[in-house]
């Protein structure tokens, strides 16, 4: 298979199929059906997990059976980045609760766990890289490689983005199916909200793709991009699970955005002057020189 655009069309549609069942079955079935249970956090754990690693079933089918290739070399990459993006993550993590601390009074942690927090801290540590490397096998690995050798990188970097955000989109929509079927919303609720996810998905995973890729292209490290999602998933998770009350707070909604667009934007503009662009706006008006 030789056409770009059948490879991507194949590859998206292998990983639709499996991860959008997985997060139906998970966010639409059986989170609900044991909602009033500290079951739940486990159902969303295990089945999102198991949704992450579509990208990565999708890429081995595309090169194994499709294109009759080798599969993505694993190479491990300098101990030393590992623990960079250890204080990548930190900081993206820390700056809203210290925005929390200085605008809106002490956060308070909670100190009582039952088994099903033991079991989903566990489990998290456990196979969350793998989860991460799983999708990062696909997004970084398979579709930026396959796109960086017909375009530029930084254009890689934003048709990537489109392509991973627009795969999350069951995540903010079902919650609202469910309300449209419960008859709380209305279809055309449904309808509106639906483009407006769409564009917010896809221009914050322009930006993921930009900082996973600008680590891909630099050391071409599934375990290292994997391990970099892993920590900001944690980050993301633990700090719900840890600090009462801190999700539904407006810094850790948005708060971690500030330092997280931040060092994307940074990474997105070395990727565009690298392919001959001034910075990133180029990207979408002008031709680069450098391909």
């Amino acid at each position: 298979m030789k056409n770009l655009k059948w490879k991507i069309f194949w590859f998206y549609l292998i990983t639709i199929i499996f991860s959008w069942t997985s997060f139906f079955i998970t966010d639409a079935w059986l989170i609900p059906k044991y909602a009033n249970t500290n079951f739940s956090k486990l159902i969303a754990l295990y089945g999102h997990m198991l949704a992450m690693m579509g990208p990565m079933f999708a890429s081995i089918i595309m090169l194994k059976y499709f294109q009759n290739n080798n599969l993505l070399t694993i190479s491990w990459s300098n101990k030393k980045y590992y623990l960079y993006t250890i204080y990548v993550i930190l900081i993206i993590w820390i700056i809203p609760g210290l925005m929390l601390l200085l605008f809106d009074g002490n956060i308070t942690a909670k100190i009582i766990y039952d088994n099903y927090d033991i079991i989903f801290i566990v489990s998290y540590i456990l196979f969350g890289w793998f989860a991460g490397v799983g999708e990062e096998y696909g997004w970084s690995g398979y579709i930026l490689t396959e796109l960086s050798g017909k375009f530029v990188k930084s254009k890689a970097v934003v048709v990537s983005g489109i392509l991973r955000g627009l795969w999350h989109l069951p995540l903010l929509l079902i919650p609202v199916i469910l309300k449209v079927s419960a008859g709380e919303k209305s279809f055309l609720e449904l309808f509106l909200l639906t483009p407006v996810f769409a564009i917010q998905l896809i221009v914050s995973n322009i930006f993921f793709s930009a900082l996973f890729g600008f680590v891909w292209y630099k050391t071409n490290s599934i375990p290292l991009i994997g391990w970099m999602h892993f920590l900001f998933d944690l980050g993301r998770d633990f700090t719900i699970l840890f600090v009462v009350g801190f999700s539904s707070n407006f810094w850790f909604k948005y708060g971690w955005s500030i330092p997280f667009i931040f060092l994307a934007y940074l990474a997105f503009n070395k990727i565009a002057k690298e392919d001959g662009y001034l910075n990133i706006l180029e990207i979408f008006y002008r031709k680069s020189y450098s391909k």
